[in-house]
């Protein structure tokens, strides 16, 4: 403790922090030759190389989806003003480059409440692209951005709050936001750990959970969720699955009755309302989550009016929610959007559209949408058939924790699609997916091991009742990730 070893240690999570980063995004500025997180990863000859640019092609779709994004723009919708204004910004989709009408359509954007928006303007006024240089209104959007529940710009408020640019040091505004963006940012970990270290705290006390009433911390035990990146730090969560729903629920309205104004714990007490089937309260809890800025309730009202659940059914604004969810940074939308349209829910069914969003959501670390875009990509559906891409979704996937990754990269291995035939990796990944609780991946395994199978066995290896024989075999049809989840069919509204 205080000496070159904790060093070293401290140094190694702030690497692994910003490798977990710029993993996600390579063309982050941190990420890049004087970034932050360059500067971490540089000496362990891990920084990064930038990400291919994104072209047009991929991002300009049908003439039909070009036509409804400058209506909705035109009629004020801010997720399609922020869209046009990245056309204006890198010349895409027929628009031409034009800084000046891309920054025009990007503050009508901001006016709308787009937090996407605010965070890219705040960038251009922090680092002075295209338009002077001013710290104080680069703070103030970011802030504004992390009011509408953007991570990125929280790291960032937090940042300057921290440091005192663009405005007097603010330590307490400084860890609020720090606290916040700490999930995603290794500067910000960094500067909490600082100001942790400033207030005679430990370091790596990420949140203020030591003031938290023990009614508040029973709910945060109980209700929160655990691919809910807003939740605190430090609290696990439970899945929907395995919470105790009276439990939670009892704790959480205490809590609830202690810090009414408390949006993260009005989120809570609506996943316990849907665990015990109160879906009307439930609709009303989160509504108000939304209103005090808890932005990952856009998800589950939009899961709520497609599902029906507390609302009547109402695709279209279930489509609205997710798209508000989107805007305000929540990438598991972009997932649940290609649901719709995989099912043709208030759409054209359309698999080439819903890979394309599977594609976004995954990009932005939807790890049930890796699994979703890697059975695409294995069967071939809404575009060419890959299996080595599939095998590297199922991959990622599975080394994050999902239990139908598991199986799928457990079939992969018994198939050899994708990568080398090997049995011993298989039956390695079909332990783990049943280890995880995947029924599925129990059965095929009692298949494998049983008695009259191994007597079927040859020294050719596995017979096709489920592994291979020779250059025939089959094996275990991989299974789409439509069911199972959180909130019902096809949806699990965080990641």
């Amino acid at each position: 403790k205080g000496g070159p070893d904790e060093q070293k240690l401290n140094w190694l999570r702030i690497a692994a922090g910003a490798l977990e980063f710029c993993g996600k995004d390579a063309n982050a500025p941190a990420c890049k030759q004087g970034g932050t997180a360059y500067a971490a990863l540089e000496p362990l000859g891990l920084a990064p190389q930038a990400a291919p640019a994104t072209s047009s092609a991929d991002i300009c779709g049908s003439p039909e989806k070009q036509q409804h994004i400058r209506a909705g723009a035109e009629k004020g919708d801010k997720t399609d003003l922020g869209i046009i204004a990245s056309y204006y910004k890198h010349g895409w989709c027929g628009y031409p480059a034009d800084p000046s009408k891309a920054l025009e359509w990007l503050e009508k954007a901001v006016a709308a409440g787009n937090s996407v928006a605010m965070f890219s303007l705040a960038l251009m006024y922090r680092d002075g692209q295209g338009i002077p240089k001013n710290d104080a209104e680069a703070r103030r959007l970011f802030e504004m951005a992390a009011e509408h529940g953007h991570k990125s710009a929280a790291a960032a408020a937090g940042e300057m709050y921290f440091d005192g640019v663009g405005g007097p040091r603010d330590v307490a505004k400084a860890r609020r936001w720090l606290e916040i963006g700490a999930t995603g940012s290794a500067t910000a970990r960094k500067k909490l750990a600082q100001l942790n270290t400033e207030e005679g705290r430990h370091p790596l006390e990420s949140r203020d959970l030591v003031e938290q009433s023990p009614a508040a911390m029973r709910c945060h035990t109980l209700a929160a969720n655990p691919n809910d990146k807003m939740r605190w730090l430090g609290i696990k969560g439970v899945s929907l699955e395995k919470m105790n729903g009276a439990e939670a629920l009892a704790a959480c309205r205490a809590a609830l009755a202690e810090k009414p104004d408390d949006a993260r714990l009005r989120y809570q007490l609506a996943r316990a309302l849907d665990k015990t089937g109160a879906h009307a309260e439930k609709i009303e809890q989160l509504k108000k989550a939304t209103e005090g800025g808890y932005s990952h309730a856009l998800v589950n009202l939009g899961i709520a009016y497609e599902d029906g659940k507390g609302a009547a059914v109402d695709f279209e604004q279930a489509r609205r929610f997710y798209e508000k969810a989107l805007a305000a940074g929540i990438s598991v939308a972009a997932r649940n959007i290609g649901y719709l349209h995989e099912k043709g829910r208030g759409v054209k069914q359309d698999f080439g559209e819903a890979r394309w969003w599977f594609e976004k959501a995954a990009d932005g670390g939807s790890i049930r949408a890796m699994t979703q875009l890697g059975y695409y990509y294995e069967m071939g559906q809404g575009g060419a058939r890959d299996y080595v891409k599939a095998f590297k979704l199922y991959q990622r996937a599975a080394n994050a924790g999902d239990e139908i990754a598991m199986y799928n990269l457990a079939a992969a291995y018994q198939s050899g699609r994708g990568v080398r035939r090997d049995m011993r990796e298989a039956m390695n990944w079909y332990e783990k997916s049943a280890a995880a609780g995947y029924q599925k991946a129990a059965k095929i395994l009692a298949g494998l091991r049983s008695p009259s199978r191994s007597a079927r066995r040859g020294s050719r290896g596995y017979d096709n009742s489920g592994g291979y024989s020779g250059s025939d075999y089959r094996v275990p049809m991989r299974v789409h990730p439509d069911r199972g989840l959180e909130y019902g069919y096809g949806h699990m509204p965080v990641q």
